[in-house]
């Protein structure tokens, strides 16, 4: 990552889908969608002043199928 807003790498998506995994979404689960949440305006103007990297988080949409029930997190 060179840039906070630059979208997730490959390897992040790969850690977000292993925390899930360990978290028990596996079989007769979809993961719907996996999204970079921005930092705050705060973060990136700390980050563009020299500051730390603000953390990367996803947004996840998980489906499990046999409850047919709808889960939203961030990992």
């Amino acid at each position: 990552m060179d840039y906070p807003l630059d979208p997730l790498s490959a390897d992040e998506f790969r850690a977000v889908a292993a925390i899930l995994r360990e978290h028990g979404v596996g079989e007769g689960w979809r993961v719907a969608s996996v999204e970079l949440v921005e930092p705050s305006k705060a973060e990136l103007a700390a980050f563009d002043g020299g500051g730390a990297t603000p953390a990367r988080r996803a947004a996840v949409i998980c489906l499990d199928r046999s409850a047919n029930a709808t889960y939203k997190g961030v990992v």
